[in-house]
């Protein structure tokens, strides 16, 4: 048995907009142009059986979008900032696993983001803060957010903790 994902558009001629507002709900930020959009079916998906011949729009064979891997090379690649708004920051992990990074250093997170911001790239992190962590429920709180745990491994960097 298979499964199926539906999902719906629909796309307006950029012109058709400027007469018709009623095409777009009323949202904080502006419109913008020439974004771009990855939907992630899993965290890292693998280039399963299934997957073998399907192809793209442009006839090239489909592969599995990898989140991990894309958010990696995304603050590798970084030049001016990094904004990160996340439930949870845990700054133990690591985003890259196998052979990709055999011991898990070169992409731990934490370690990632410091040397981004060593680098003269503006890190800012905006965190849950667990009212009940450092608490009665102790240093991890309720819901487990490492958030003391994240701000305490920034301290004295250029990461900019919220």
């Amino acid at each position: 048995v298979q499964g199926s994902v539906r999902l719906g558009l629909q796309f307006f001629a950029k012109g058709s907009l400027d007469t018709d507002s009623t095409k777009i709900l009323p949202s904080y930020f502006p419109v913008r142009e020439d974004n771009r959009v990855t939907l992630y079916q899993d965290a890292d998906t693998p280039q399963l059986p299934v997957f073998e011949g399907l192809t793209c729009h442009d006839g090239s064979g489909y592969v599995p979008s990898r989140l991990w891997r894309d958010v990696y090379d995304t603050i590798v690649s970084a030049q001016k900032f990094v904004y990160i708004t996340g439930w949870s920051v845990y700054t133990a992990i690591s985003l890259l696993r196998g052979e990709e990074d055999p011991d898990c250093s070169a992409s731990n997170i934490g370690e990632l983001l410091k040397s981004k911001s060593e680098e003269g790239v503006r890190v800012l992190l905006l965190i849950w803060n667990d009212k009940s962590s450092g608490g009665v429920f102790g240093r991890e709180g309720q819901m487990g957010t490492h958030d003391e745990e994240t701000e305490e491994f920034f301290a004295g960097s250029a990461v900019q903790v919220a």
